[in-house]
């Protein structure tokens, strides 16, 4: 009897658990996508797991989505003493200090703030698996979480370069999709880069510049065509003193052993078996 994927991995409180069987997807899905993402020439790199609340600010992240930043604070012990400490679970904010740093919701910020002020020689592509955070109104098992992984993989040079690299992605995402027999829809979705009611949101209209891999409505994928904000923001430039460009795609790691358990319906040695035969 095969062995079942689905009771490896549970999700309450917008938290995930992946057992041991869930682990070994969760290793092979990384093997199958960095198996292409080598071939794209990235190098691989491990990011702060906090970012300051000043570099969101310049990048407009927390002034346009307040709503989804989880920030980490620390205790105030002074305020700590004279209470009787956490009470129905929850530990009431005036205990707490005022704080200089976020958990980060994308895995490819802390990329763009370590390259500010360079000037690069040629374009560049950098990969990392970071744990994500989101506050969001409401958690739906393993498709929408508070805590999540992703696999995040980055451009920066020239418009042309990134958008070459961006069409390679699309390649390898179709071609794996097709390979694990998932049925995918690929549609343009809003950039969350971009202020919505700004003037770069109207250019969005013309020349749509997020796209999202869904698989029954659950975007297991988006590549993401940045323009030059993230250069522009932090100073990033080519070798002619231009801004660079910056594109990245990202996998959410929850989604798509969720999806691979959903399309294989549970059969665990089905789902390695594809996940080991997969060649870009």
């Amino acid at each position: 009897m095969a062995q079942s994927l689905s009771p490896s991995f549970t999700a309450s409180d917008g938290l995930a658990t992946l057992g041991p069987a869930a682990t070994r997807v969760l290793q092979g899905l990384e093997s199958c996508f960095l198996s292409w993402i080598r071939m794209l020439d990235a190098v691989e790199m491990t990011l702060p797991p906090l970012l300051r609340i000043a570099d969101l600010e310049r990048i407009d992240y927390l002034s346009n989505f307040p709503q989804l930043g989880m920030l980490a604070s620390s205790i105030s012990l002074v305020r700590w003493n004279e209470t009787d400490g956490v009470r129905g679970g929850e530990l009431p904010q005036v205990y707490l200090n005022g704080t200089r740093y976020a958990l980060p919701s994308a895995a490819c910020y802390g990329i763009y703030f370590h390259l500010e002020n360079q000037t690069l020689e040629r374009s560049v592509r950098i990969t990392t698996r970071g744990q994500c955070f989101r506050n969001e109104a409401s958690y739906t098992g393993m498709t929408r979480l508070r805590g999540f992984l992703v696999r995040e993989t980055v451009c920066i040079g020239t418009s042309a370069e990134v958008l070459a690299f961006l069409e390679r992605v699309d390649g390898y995402l179709r071609g794996l999709a097709d390979h694990l027999k998932l049925p995918i829809a690929v549609q343009s979705a809003t950039d969350p880069f971009y202020d919505r009611v700004g003037s770069r949101a109207a250019m969005q209209q013309l020349f749509p510049v997020k796209h999202e891999v869904l698989y029954k409505e659950v975007a297991l994928a988006s590549t993401n065509f940045h323009r030059n904000f993230f250069a522009e923001r932090c100073n990033i430039r080519l070798s002619n003193g231009q801004l660079a460009f910056t594109g990245c795609v990202g996998m959410g790691l929850e989604r798509w052993i969720w999806a691979l358990a959903d399309a294989f319906d549970g059969d665990i040695d089905a789902i390695l078996a594809a996940l080991r035969s997969y060649r870009p």
